[in-house]
């Protein structure tokens, strides 16, 4: 016959393997999106590369830059497949990007990742 305390143990025990993984996950992804669809729609476009050069990836920044049509869609796709506890990447690899970071355009005078961290830390806190 199981006691109290060994099934309080049991459901402690649960809790960490299966509820903090997944709760963790769920919270991380949701910043993550956030923080993609914030950079990407704050993005100035001229042509759309730098807009389009929004890359995501697991574990490490990307090498290479990429031109793609629907960066927040695959940054989803990358996003809602990280295993719990994996660091998520956002990078842009447009060679003028952190000119448009700085102000350059008018149309973000403000920045994009600024603007974007600001947000999520008001959100989420720090």
């Amino acid at each position: 016959m199981t006691t109290n305390v060994e099934r309080f143990e049991l459901e402690i025990s649960r809790f960490e393997r299966e509820e903090i993984p997944r709760r963790h996950s769920e919270l991380v992804q949701k910043i993550a999106l956030e923080a993609l669809e914030g950079v990407v729609s704050r993005t100035p476009v001229d042509t759309g590369f730098a807009r389009n050069n929004w890359n995501t990836t697991l574990h490490n920044p990307p090498a290479e830059t990429t031109d793609s049509a629907s960066p927040i869609a695959q940054g989803e796709a990358v996003i809602r497949s990280a295993p719990p506890f994996t660091d998520i990447w956002i990078s842009n690899g447009a060679r003028y990007i952190r000119r448009l970071e700085d102000g350059h355009s008018g149309q973000a005078p403000e920045g994009m990742v600024a603007v974007t961290v600001a947000q999520l830390r008001s959100r989420y806190g720090e």
